[in-house]
């Protein structure tokens, strides 16, 4: 299996340091190429939100049954109404590269599954 770098950190990373004077083509493909450079200079860069931060927080909401609120710039976590069943069903994941789910959202994933009524199918 050959590397891809199409992942939208690895994209972001790139358009960061092609900002700031670097020479990064080729990402968002399977191959990437990296110019050598001997100075760099400073950039105003956004960085975008992290997919496995908001992820993990969405998993956190699940697991205490909180509600949680997101758009494109915020995530906000709240306490949940008491009206909430209590039957979560189980489901099953598969990991896998972007834009599969996350390997790193697997640990969170697998404290919200011990809480659903059945048993679901994980794998790497």
């Amino acid at each position: 299996m050959l590397p891809k770098f199409d992942e939208p950190e690895v994209i972001d990373l790139a358009h960061f340091l092609n900002d700031s004077g670097a020479c990064v083509y080729g990402a968002g493909t399977d191959k990437l190429l990296i110019k050598g450079k001997c100075h760099l200079h400073g950039s105003e860069y956004v960085v975008p939100p992290d997919r496995i931060e908001a992820g993990t927080f969405i998993l956190a909401a699940a697991i205490t049954r909180s509600i949680t609120q997101f758009n494109h710039d915020t995530l906000e976590v709240s306490s949940m109404p008491s009206n909430v069943g209590d039957h979560m069903q189980g489901f099953d994941i598969k990991t896998g590269p972007f834009p599969g789910f996350p390997t790193d959202l697997q640990p969170p994933t697998m404290a919200l599954r011990h809480y659903s009524l059945h048993v679901g199918v994980q794998i790497s």
